[in-house]
């Protein structure tokens, strides 16, 4: 008979799969957005523009709450965090360039998705096999915890004890 998984294997499992499924996507995206199959038409462009600049902000204000914050550090991985900085440090600029006088033409917005897409590709399988051997401290926390809550429910006398 199989062992069941543990409250950590689980939750490793979970967040690294969903890192890989999330890298999947996005290396899905990239292929077809080079291929041509997703074009570059005005309205994507401005939305991946608007996209990227927000997400790139929030990213890089995340980025200082991080080291700013010792709690945050304590439940988070300088690994994630890092990892991810070149993509809005890379995009914020041309983000810019695009919203102050559209020099960019939109055929050449194919090579810029793909490349912002099979980066985070890359960074997310990493990520996913990282944290599966390395998981993140605050998973770690809450699998202590489940299983502290598991041991004090067993611990507990039934109604069933207490007739007896």
């Amino acid at each position: 008979m199989k062992k069941p998984l543990d409250d950590l294997t689980k939750a490793k499992l979970i967040y690294s799969g969903e890192l890989i499924l999330f890298a999947i996507v996005a290396a899905v995206l990239a292929t077809l957005t080079l291929t041509g199959v997703i074009g570059m038409s005005d309205t994507k462009v401005t939305w991946f523009t608007w996209i990227t600049l927000v997400g790139g902000t929030l990213l890089i204000g995340n980025t200082i709450w991080f080291f700013a914050s010792k709690k945050k550090r304590a439940k988070g991985s300088w690994l994630d965090t890092l990892l991810l900085l070149p993509v809005p440090f890379a995009m914020i600029p041309i983000d810019i360039i695009h919203l102050v006088n559209q020099a960019i033409p939109n055929e050449d917005y194919k090579f810029i998705i793909s490349s912002a897409l099979f980066y985070v590709t890359v960074i997310y399988t990493i990520e996913g096999i990282y944290h599966w051997f390395n998981p993140l401290p605050v998973l770690v926390e809450a699998a202590k915890e489940d299983e502290e809550e598991k041991k004090k429910e067993e611990k507990k006398p039934t109604d069933i004890d207490s007739e007896i």
